[in-house]
This record gives C-alpha cells, structure tokens and sequence, in this order.
C-alpha cells in the first residue's frame, strides 16, 4: 500500500508540472527488487610483503546455500531520519559455469529500491545518485551466517582446539559496496552492464600454515631425501597467537583482545609413514612478533623443536611485522634430528603451496647444502707434518706408509691397515680422509700443494669424482696437550679418538625442467633435449689443506659442459631431470644454461645467465660451494608472453634458519 501510495502522488506532480519534474520511476514486478550477486575475492587490498609487484586478484564462488547477512542503507531526502538503514539475508545459489560468483535467493526480507526513496521525487537528485552502502557478513558454506552484534565491532572467537577444522569460523566480510566510493550500487544503473551489485567478501581471519618434511635422521631418508618418513605423525602447536577480538565490517579492521597459550591446527595431509605432514589454523589477526618469538612448537618422532618467528618477519614488509587479515602465513620446515630448517612465505589464502616461477623461461626452485654424509664404505688416512701438502702415498719418512686404508665392519666399526703410530709427543699431524678408498687421488702439486684431481661428471654414488669427500678433524678452538693451536700446527700425541668430518668436495647439480599443460599454446616438447653448461670450468683441482678447489687459470675454462638427462619419476610434477657433480667455482657473467630442445623442423635454443638466478633467501647465487646440492627448476615455454594467475595479491618471499630445539 506504501508503493501504491508514492505513485499516485508522483504521479499527480508530473501532470501539474511535467516540463520541470525528473520522470518517475514506475514500480515493476521485478526490477524495484534490489539484485545483487556474491563472490570471495581479495579486492583493494595491497600486498604486505618483502617484494610487493603489482599483481592480479582471484575470486572464487561461495558454496551453494551459503546464507549472507548484509545491513542496507541509502539516503532519503526529507524523510526522518534520512539515513534508511535495513538489515536481510539472502542464500547463494549454485555456481553456473566459471563465473566465479553466485546469485543470491530466499531474502529475508525483500528490500526494494523505494525502501530507501527512489520512487520519490523529491529524492531523485539524492538518494537515486548517491546508491546504496551495503555491508555483509558470512561463513562459507554455512546455511545460517553468523550473528553479527556490531557491524562495526563484531565479536569473534576461534577454537584453540582446531584439530578439528575452522571452516565454520572462517568469518568473511564485504564492504566495497557503498555510497562513499565510485562503483557503488545507483538506481540508474540497476539494469545496465555498469550496475556495480557484485558484493566482493575477504578472509577476516589470518590463517597459518606449517609444512613439515622429514629429513636427515628419519626413516628411509639414507636411500634419498624424498624417502624419509615420519614414523609418527607429529604433532604442532601455535603459541602466542590472538584467538579472539572484535572486526569492523565497515572499514574492515581487527582489533584483537585475547592471545591464546596454544592454538591446535587441524592436518590437512600427510603424517605417519609419509614424508611431509601440513597443518593448518586460523588466527585472530594482529600479532606482532619480535624476531626471537617462540611461535611453534614441533614434536616429531620423540623431538620436540621450537620455531621462532625470525624468518615470517623477514617475509612481512613493515617495522611493525603485524599479522594481517585475509593473508595465508606459511612455514616450510624441513625436519632433522638435530635441527629444523624453515622457509617463510606469505600468501594467497588459496594459493597452492609451491615454487615462485621467474616468467618467461625459467623459473628458480630452492638448494640446499648437503655437507656432512654418514656412510659405511672404506676410505683412506692422510696424515702429514705440514698443512699443503706431504699427504702422497709415496711419503715414508718414519718408515711406515703415511696413507692407511680403513674399513668398517658391522660389529667391529671402523678399523685401519697398515696401523700407524704417533712417534712422539712433540710431533704434529694433520689428518685428511679421502672417500671413496683407492689411494691414487692425491697428487703432489708444484711442489706447494697436494691436491686431489676433479671434473665434472654423471652423479654415481659410491664413486670418485662425483662423491669425493674429503675429511678433517673437528679442531676448531682446539689445543693440543702442549698449548699448540691445533688448526694451524695439527695435532699431538693423544690417546683420545680424532673424529674426522666428511664433507663433499663436489657441487652437486640437478636441473629440473618443465613445460606449460600440454593443451596449452605455450607448450614446449621436452622429449628431446639436451642441457649445456656453457662458459665454466669442467675441471679442477680440490686442495688436502682445505677441502676446497684451487685457483683456477683461465685457460682451463671450457666451451660446454652437457648435463646428463634422465626422466624425471611421475610425482615430481618435472619432465626431465639431470644429475651431475661439477666442480665447485664462482660463476661469472659469461656461465650459462643451455638448453636446445630438437623438434621435427629443427631445434630451438634457449639460455640463462646463471649468476642471475636467485635462491629461497633472495640472494644471486654466484658461486658453486663444495658439499651443498643446487636444484635448478627451469620452466620452458615458446615465448615471453606469460599470465599470471587471478589471485596473487600475496607475493612468496623464502627464507632459511637454522632453529634451536
């Protein structure tokens, strides 16, 4: 009857005055009805991380019959107040195709546009032109939405026992519908292609991630690192984190008010008798950690290990290393006996937790060190006076070979022939071991070094060059029984054991390589290949004194260096995999990747600087150190044009720590 009612009356202003009054508005079946649609995204929000690029947002569909709660208002001119506020729900209904949002049905109750004045006259020029201001709240998936007690200070608290899942306190809010902003809902626009009645909702919770992988010390882990299992499934706890507070929907702002002791994330994969274990949590968002923060605590197989929060920070821009809503917090942790390793990035909310890809043609993965190896094969037993050299085999100054081959036995362990004997109190040695066992290696140099001949080559266990190491006795800060520095005059006379520390005196290099989905126009067939090192050194010599390469002239640089392709296994997600030990070096401007993929009209040649190329701390990395193993993960594509995904507002920044425990 109140529609009714401003119709006659417009309509009688427009017979007594139709040259001066604007038209009025004739209300309709439908099109009075105030129309909106829904989606999660992540608009207006910019990216606070260490590398902040200008990136996409990515919004997805809510969940079928998911009920919305929105409050209403518009202006009214000459009514009391003039300010109209109203308070409805409405439910999703289903996705159609990829839209990427839902209509919205069932509304309690119906609001029309003449609720708030636009079938009165009298208000065209205001309540018509400014549009509506529309906030809302939500749970995705949840038939009933949440009870919303203060649009600008609603209540919210989430379980510190989440082992469960969060899903039905992952609170959602949209604001970006509103008379104050361009874009906003108009009466004019309401049937047009510029109708802004898209309510966008954003994650108002901050979520933590820990991915955790078994590494040295766990089960399987000496047949190769992906073999290593959790024999348990561990258990992680969040300490310190905010659990409750109060969020303004209007302007979209935490305050956080309690910090709980513990927080319990649900698993969400993996765990006992598999190599990695991923949990996950919401938190109150607010958190502002210092760097020496304890802020997990792992127990994984009888350890228990504490994280601190050093490393997320480093992935935080701002001094203040506030945790933000709508942001995916991510630890990588790599799991050992003695010490956890972590990577920290922040993220989407869904996006996968993967690799960073440098667009167009190769993207950099992550290395990692593997200096230090258990193993159980013989080696050999270089002792001498000096620290360059007199290791040689061929030295028998007090009558007794100076190199000594040892073996292990299960039930004796490791044991020596010939024996050798300290001749006196006074005398020094320095001890190197050499693995694998053949007492050929080590040449005399010059005559200022002895030194053990290297090249690069295929990657085979248990042989030399390609998993030399050479050890040293663990002297650092040592003395002998006389006062004699031990690291610059060797040891002394002792009865006590000298515990050498292998080390790897190769790099080891392994260069994963992938193409785009087949069915895409970028893809690149990667049956036939080879991989070139291009401009570096393929030979060298690695130094008893230090384990580490000599100096190197610059003739010996060679033109190529080709890598050894073999097929990558299934799950690695790469087509073709190489493995090789190459000779530890700096890497100047002119060392390059080469990759030429042949094809039935020929062959296309792609190439990468590879002292550009990045590691998971940010850093360039120019050098090849000894004992560490570099995993280059290259994406080949036909050209430079590449997409970038529709949700990356949170950039990856990777990090690394040593943690104590």
């Amino acid at each position: 009857m109140r529609r009714f009612i401003y119709i006659v009356a417009a309509i009688a202003m427009v017979v007594a005055c139709a040259e001066k009054e604007p038209p009025v508005y004739t209300v309709g079946e439908h099109d009075n009805e105030i129309v909106l649609r829904s989606q999660v995204g992540e608009p207006d929000k910019d990216v606070q991380t260490k590398a902040n690029d200008a990136e996409h947002s990515k919004h997805q569909a809510f969940k079928e019959n998911t009920m919305l709660r929105m409050l209403v208002k518009g202006i009214w001119t000459g009514h009391s107040p003039e300010e109209v506020v109203k308070s409805t729900s409405a439910q999703t209904v289903a996705e159609t195709g990829e839209s990427k949002h839902n209509g919205l049905t069932g509304w309690s109750p119906k609001l029309f546009w003449d609720d708030f004045g636009t079938a009165d006259p009298a208000n065209a020029a205001t309540g018509r032109a400014q549009g509506l201001t529309i906030y809302g709240a939500a749970v995705d998936g949840l038939a009933v939405g949440p009870t919303v007690d203060n649009w600008e200070a609603m209540s919210w608290t989430l379980d510190t026992n989440q082992s469960g899942g969060w899903a039905s306190k992952d609170l959602l809010s949209s604001n970006n519908i509103t008379y104050v902003k361009d874009g906003t809902l108009k009466f004019e626009q309401r049937n047009s292609a510029e109708a802004s009645n898209l309510l966008i909702f954003t994650h108002a919770m901050a979520k933590v991630t820990v991915r955790l992988t078994a590494a040295d010390g766990f089960p399987g882990y000496e047949t190769g690192l992906d073999n290593a299992k959790f024999e348990a499934t561990p258990s992680v706890t969040l300490v310190g984190f905010y659990n409750s507070g109060t969020y303004n929907i209007k302007t979209k702002t935490p305050t956080p008010q309690n910090s709980s002791e513990e927080i319990t994330p649900q698993k969400i994969e993996g765990g006992a008798g598999n190599h990695i274990a991923v949990y996950d949590a919401l938190v109150f968002p607010g958190n502002s950690f210092g760097y020496s923060d304890k802020v997990l605590e792992i127990n994984a197989d009888g350890n228990v290990y504490n994280v601190t929060a050093a490393k997320i920070n480093e992935a935080i821009a701002g001094d203040d290393n506030r945790f933000m809503d709508g942001k995916n917090y991510v630890f990588n942790i790599l799991v050992k006996k003695t010490e956890v390793v972590v990577e920290a990035t922040v993220k989407d909310w869904d996006e996968p937790i993967q690799a960073l890809e440098e667009a167009p043609v190769i993207e950099i993965d992550t290395d990692f060190g593997t200096a230090g190896t258990a193993f159980a094969g013989a080696f050999d037993l270089y002792r001498s006076t000096v620290k360059n050299n007199g290791y040689d085999e061929n030295n028998t100054a007090d009558g007794v070979n100076w190199a000594s081959k040892y073996t292990y036995s299960p039930e004796t362990g490791w044991s020596n022939s010939p024996a050798i004997y300290w001749p006196n109190h006074q005398t020094h040695y320095f001890f190197r071991g050499v693995y694998p066992a053949g007492r050929t290696q080590v040449q005399v140099a010059d005559p200022d070094y002895d030194y053990i001949n290297v090249n690069n080559v295929k990657f085979e266990q248990g042989t030399h060059p390609s998993d030399l190491m050479i050890a040293m006795p663990l002297t650092e800060n040592a003395t002998c029984t006389h006062g004699k520095d031990v690291a610059g005059y060797g040891i002394c006379a002792t009865t006590g054991k000298i515990t050498l520390n292998f080390s790897h005196a190769m790099s080891k290099l392994e260069v994963r390589l992938k193409s785009s989905d087949p069915s895409d126009a970028n893809y690149v067939d990667l049956s036939d290949i080879t991989v070139e090192i291009v401009g570096g050194y393929n030979q060298g010599r690695i130094a008893m004194a230090s384990g580490i390469h000599l100096d190197f002239d610059a003739s010996e640089k060679a033109d190529y260096y080709q890598l050894h392709v073999t097929e990558a296994s299934a799950e690695s997600g790469y087509k073709k995999t190489t493995l090789d030990a190459v000779v530890p070096q700096e890497l100047s401007n002119d060392v390059y990747f080469k990759i030429t993929v042949y094809n039935a009209t020929g062959k296309d040649i792609y190439t990468k600087q590879i002292n550009t190329i990045k590691d998971s701390e940010g850093s360039i990395i120019n050098e090849w150190k000894p004992g560490e193993h570099y995993i280059y993960s290259l994406k080949i594509t036909k050209s430079e044009i590449f997409v970038t995904a529709t949700l990356t507002d949170w950039k990856t920044v990777d990090s690394s720590e040593d943690i104590w425990m």
